[in-house]
């Protein structure tokens, strides 16, 4: 499903690059200081408005048109409510059980799910433990939460939601063998290293929503810290086109004939990286100097431009209210390696012009 977001009284939003329950990560067609306050309309459903402060904004390269800002979603916890349900309603998969709506249920970058209430509050997150599941729940009484170690992922979703059976999630969504057979299943990720300490576990998924947001109170504001959102990226479907501008605004390029992505998408021309034979994740054009970087499941991670002789990788945060980490390498496809921690340069099939 496609969104769209655009700033009123902004620049022009060429794509979204990431959508959270907390803010978003846009590609903008010139640059807006940190701190900025805008007003963000997004198309989900029913048009939703929300207040929001543009928490960093980076030119992705030098002489490229490409600047990433990220957004943080600011309100009342009633607004804000609503804006959540929107947004969880696209990037999430809704959790039934039986014919009740329960909750949604979100895959997040590294292998992790994040469990919301039908009401979008955050109930846990399920997290690979070797070949069982660990779940870290909201608990009233403990401010920490309450952690347990289930079987399975199933067994681990009736645990997060607290019902008698395992949610279905509609659409699927989970580790390869807790798909029904006739869902095609994405490689499974490694298992995240487990945090140094308990609460780094949740820590990094915080809700920043800050010192403004107005007519909240300070239990509302630390029970979202305690478990909260992380992220999804959103595809534009839209076709593509000749002016580069206009290439940056489509943000996915659709090619007839061209190779099928992750999980069978056709909305991009795809090509697999391989490590060895070994597949790692996926690349696809956005212009003939920049490329977009996704995982095995086909979440964006980074993005890597090209400019005079070096080319830079730029890793999106976890959160949209971090800014991107980047690095520069002497040549496209070394900094392909770079953004998927390879000891050398990987396979590109089909091969994409410039790399």
């Amino acid at each position: 499903m496609t969104i769209a977001l655009t700033l009123q009284k902004g620049p022009p939003v060429l794509a979204v690059e990431r959508l959270t329950v907390s803010g978003a990560v846009l590609r903008l067609a010139e640059g807006v200081p940190a701190g900025r306050w805008v007003v963000a309309d997004l198309q989900v459903g029913q048009g939703v408005s929300t207040p929001a402060k543009v928490a960093w904004s980076q030119q992705v390269a030098p002489g490229l048109p490409l600047t990433l800002a990220g957004l943080e979603f600011v309100g009342t916890w009633e607004a804000l409510g609503t804006l959540r349900r929107a947004i969880l309603g696209v990037v999430g998969s809704r959790a039934l059980d039986g014919d009740a709506h329960v909750g949604f249920v979100v895959a997040e970058p590294g292998g992790t799910y994040t469990c919301y209430s039908a009401e979008s509050v955050t109930l846990a997150v399920i997290s690979p433990d070797g070949a069982r599941f660990s779940v870290r729940r909201r608990d009233p009484r403990e401010a920490t939460g309450v952690t347990s170690t289930e079987a399975s992922f199933d067994d681990a979703l009736a645990r997060a939601f607290s019902t008698r059976e395992a949610p279905r999630l509609d659409p699927p969504v989970g580790p390869a063998r807790a798909r029904p057979a006739s869902s095609a299943p994405a490689p499974a990720k490694p298992a995240a290293p487990a945090p140094a300490e308990e609460d780094a576990v949740l820590a990094a998924r915080t809700l920043v929503l800050g010192p403004e947001r107005p007519g909240a109170a300070q239990d509302d504001l630390d029970e979202e810290q305690v478990l909260a959102a992380r992220t999804m990226v959103v595809v534009d479907d839209r076709p593509p086109l000749d002016d580069e501008e206009e290439v940056l605004a489509a943000h996915t390029l659709v090619l007839k004939g061209g190779e099928a992505g992750p999980q069978g998408r056709t909305d991009r021309r795809w090509s697999k990286v391989l490590d060895r034979g070994r597949l790692v994740g996926w690349i696809a054009p956005d212009t003939e100097t920049a490329w977009s970087i996704y995982d095995e499941q086909g979440r964006k991670t980074a993005v890597v431009a090209a400019d005079e002789g070096r080319a830079r990788v730029c890793w999106l945060g976890d959160k949209a209210t971090e800014s991107f980490e980047y690095f520069e390498a002497p040549t496209p496809l070394e900094a392909i390696a770079v953004a998927y921690e390879l000891t050398g340069p990987p396979a590109i099939e089909p091969p994409i012009a410039g790399l």
